[in-house]
């Protein structure tokens, strides 16, 4: 039962309860940020506090009391992220994001840092929590979306006809590894011949790691501007203690892809890592947070000309066998639906992320997330190459449609982790609180494995 304490967990409001007339509140007689009261990295708030943009430091706390008050402004174009190892609200102190009547849009992130035993112990919380104690006041409202609904037009799995390529390196693909490369024009059709090209930089002498760099700097050289390249990680891109300079590899991707600093830099042993590059438009991803601290995986979607390019990068700590790159092109007509629903005010938006329950087996659901509103609380675009059909019809005068359930929120309370630990964050209400109202909040790597009274929310 314990692999259940770091999955995501969503408190969602009740279904098709959509706030209409919303006021957005006022901050009279509120301070910035940047007049809040930090010592050694710790933060202390005890009057009222706007946070209106991303903190350029990671906090070691932030404690709201003495009626102290932290809010969050709406509607920030580049959304807020908030790093802390704790926020322990008491004594009359109260942190809101969105309020009853109106619920916060935008996006919010909330991480919580730390690793176990981190060297402090908050008494009746301990560490890497939201913690609401005696006097102390939480309310937490989502934007207003309906979680839930049902097709009225079925979704058809992809015609063959509609995947150009689907190719996947494995263990048994020559034991390939390390930084691989594909590359091809929008307009192939015939992809025989493509193949994955390997950067094996983790090696043992300085004078192979030397010959592959020089053998990336030539492949990128010899590409056509007129060519999609697309760059995974299977395995990993360094060994665990790795002492070999890295520069030379860092600068050579930046230069190709036009990136003043690439996200490769930031990246340790067993890390995944997708990149897309097409004319002047690049894009990287890379394993946000480990997944029961054991695996990971990454990936990007981008359509152009007609296509769709499909990259994932899944790699372990443990077991590397298992891990596998995966690079598909589908024709986008196809592997990007319409998806018509029975709506009602959905409030569902481009981003959004769904789950598409299945119709003729068991396990045979399928994620997606919208590319695009064609008609509003009814008919959407959807990021979607269907492996299975997902049917709507009647049988003997009733209904039978697969139901469609919305999986993400914009408020995101989220516990960072890493290595094998199973150690996310918290939240805890203890006895003697005045309030704490949580609607509409996605909470992911939440819990932790030992000791007790540590579970995703603890009264």
């Amino acid at each position: 039962m314990t692999s259940f304490l770091q999955l995501s967990a969503l408190i969602v409001a009740t279904m098709l309860q959509v706030c209409f007339a919303c006021t957005l509140p006022h901050y009279s007689g509120y301070d910035s940020w940047s007049t809040v009261n930090v010592v050694d990295d710790k933060v202390a708030i005890d009057r009222k506090i706007l946070l209106d943009h991303t903190p350029n430091t990671d906090y070691k706390g932030i404690v709201i009391e003495n009626n102290g008050i932290l809010a969050f402004k709406y509607n920030v174009a580049e959304g807020i992220l908030l790093r802390t190892e704790y926020i322990h609200i008491k004594d009359g102190g109260e942190m809101k994001i969105g309020d009853k009547a109106c619920g916060y849009s935008g996006s919010l992130e909330l991480e919580l840092l730390g690793e176990r035993n981190p060297g402090y112990n908050i008494p009746d919380f301990g560490d890497k929590f939201i913690g609401v104690g005696n006097g102390g006041k939480l309310s937490i409202f989502g934007e207003e979306k309906a979680t839930w609904t049902r097709l009225t037009k079925t979704i058809p799995k992809i015609d063959p006809a509609g995947v150009y390529f689907n190719d996947s390196v494995t263990q048994e693909d020559d034991n390939l590894q390390g930084l691989l490369a594909y590359n091809f024009p929008p307009t192939k059709t015939d992809f025989s011949n493509v193949k994955a090209t390997e950067f094996k930089f983790r090696v043992r002498s300085q004078n192979q790691f030397d010959k592959t760099v020089e053998k990336l700097e030539t492949y990128l050289d010899g590409l056509s501007d007129e060519d999609i390249v697309v760059f995974a990680i299977r395995k990993s891109l360094m060994a665990p203690n790795e002492t070999k300079d890295f520069t030379p590899v860092y600068e050579i991707m930046e230069a190709f892809l036009g990136l003043p600093r690439s996200k490769l830099r930031d990246l340790k042993f067993y890390d995944g890592y997708v990149a897309y590059k097409y004319q002047d438009v690049t894009r990287e991803e890379t394993s946000e947070y480990r997944l029961n601290g054991l695996h990971q995986r990454c990936s990007l979607t981008e359509f152009v000309e007609g296509i769709k390019v499909y990259m994932e990068s899944y790699t372990r700590i443990k077991a590397h066998g298992r891990s596998y790159i995966n690079l598909q092109v589908t024709n986008r007509a196809l592997s990007e639906p319409t998806m018509e629903v029975k709506g009602a005010n959905l409030n569902w938006k481009k981003g959004d992320k769904i789950l598409i329950a299945p119709t003729n087996g068991f396990d045979q659901h399928e994620y997606a997330s919208i590319t695009e509103v064609v008609v509003e609380d009814k008919t959407y675009k959807i990021d979607l190459t269907a492996i299975y059909e997902h049917q709507c019809q009647d049988y003997k005068g009733v209904p039978i449609c697969a139901e469609v359930a919305l999986v993400n929120q914009n408020v995101v309370i989220r516990g960072e982790t890493g290595g094998e630990d199973l150690y996310g964050g918290h939240l805890k209400v203890v006895k003697g609180f005045a309030t704490c109202h949580l609607k509409n909040v996605e909470f992911e790597l939440i819990g932790q494995q030992q000791p007790l009274g540590k579970c995703n929310i603890q009264p």
